[in-house]
Parts: structure tokens; C-alpha cells; sequence
């Protein structure tokens, strides 16, 4: 596999940095000639710091935020995922029983692992309660959107008739 590492200078700062780039497979070398190319003519690649303050900035003015996920090989399963501005929550998420893990549904085939967020999981039977950490934590709530929740009706319904 072709690997390259090429210095680009930060936008924000000034500063020059390492980017790494590679390719595999059939035309790798040529691809990533074009890649690092590609990547010298734009000016929009961050340094690992900038990017860093750029994602907490976003964060922050983002808030603490609940999502729903339900589990779609765990139809009983639910998941309060909190992202967002969660640094500073994090003492109080803890509290809440909630767990720094990236072991929660993500996307309806669960093909790429999720990133790591402050995640209270529990079952529909203890759906209060799972409630009740949304209200403690004074999180913004987003609602499932309606394909998750067919999905999450599907899959109960078929564990219903067993």
C-alpha cells in the first residue's frame, strides 16, 4: 500500500504540518499522486490543533444534546447517546449512569462503528427512566427520526410473535 506523507501549512495558523496519505489496490501510486496533488492546490486543511479548537467551538454552541437510538439486532434495547458540549457534563453524566463508549447503534446496519459519547443504555420496559436521565442532564432532546422507529417497530413486533 503507496503511503506518503506530505507537509501542508494550516490556514488558520500558519503553521506546517504532517498529512499522511495513502492508497491500496489496483492504480494506488497513480491515485495518489492525483491525492497529493489534490491536496497541495486546496487550502483548507487544518492542523491537528486548529482542528481540535475548531470541533470544541462547534460543540459548545451545539449544547448538550439527547438522541434516542434503538437497537436493531436488540429490539428491547434503547440507548440515550449525549453529544454535543459534553465535557463539561461529564461528572453529571456519570452520575446518571451513563458510560464513555462507542458500543451503541449507530446507523440501521451498524456497518461503521460509532464515535465515543456519554451513553445511558437500557431496555423500552425502563423507558421512564431512561427519561427521567434526559430531564436530569437539562440536555436538548432529538427525536428519532420515523425510519428508526419503523425499524424499531418492526423488529418488536417480530420478537412479539416468537
Amino acid at each position: 500500500m503507496p503511503r506518503q506523507t506530505v507537509y501542508l501549512t494550516c490556514p488558520k495558523c500558519g503553521k506546517e504540518f504532517p498529512k499522511e496519505f495513502y492508497e491500496s489496490g489496483n492504480g494506488a501510486t497513480k491515485r495518489l499522486a492525483e491525492k497529493i496533488e489534490w491536496a497541495k492546490n486546496r487550502a483548507d486543511f487544518l492542523c491537528s490543533d486548529c482542528y481540535k479548537k475548531e470541533r470544541r467551538e462547534a460543540e459548545k454552541e451545539m449544547g448538550l444534546v439527547a438522541e434516542i437510538k434503538v437497537g436493531m439486532f436488540a429490539p428491547n434495547e434503547i440507548s440515550i447517546v449525549f453529544t454535543g458540549d459534553t465535557y463539561p457534563h461529564k461528572d453529571e453524566l456519570k452520575a446518571l449512569g451513563c458510560r464513555w463508549t462507542d458500543e451503541y447503534p449507530s446507523d440501521i446496519l451498524g456497518v461503521r462503528r460509532p464515535p465515543k459519547a456519554w451513553v445511558y443504555s437500557t431496555d423500552v420496559d425502563n423507558a421512564e427512566e431512561a427519561y427521567n436521565v434526559i430531564v436530569k442532564s437539562g440536555a436538548k432532546f432529538e427525536i428519532p427520526d420515523n425510519f428508526d422507529i419503523a425499524i424499531f417497530q418492526a423488529f418488536r413486533n417480530l420478537k412479539g410473535e416468537e
